[in-house]
């Protein structure tokens, strides 16, 4: 089972790799025009944060989680809400 901090990693290292092969000259110039078509698409790092913070404001399960009863995701819910209280 992946685990969100997991998933948020591999999109994060994913970008990175996307970012590595738009700067080689030894790739076809069809494969680099892909990767840079597909960068324009892909979230940034601070895309990714932001849907962090905005899940964190939300009572709305986090994106990445692998099921909207994910254990680790209704812990934070509940100590959200606690703040939320204060």
């Amino acid at each position: 089972m992946t685990m969100p901090h997991e998933r948020t990693r591999a999109v994060i290292g994913t970008r990175k790799f996307l970012e590595e092969l738009r700067m080689r000259d030894d790739i076809p110039k069809d494969v680099r025009e892909s990767v840079i078509w597909c960068l324009r698409h892909y979230p940034t790092d601070h895309d990714i944060l932001s849907m962090g913070y905005a899940n964190m404001r939300s009572n709305f399960c986090n994106p990445f989680a692998t099921s909207p009863d994910y254990d680790e995701d209704k812990k934070n819910q509940e100590k959200l809400a606690k703040l939320r209280e204060k």
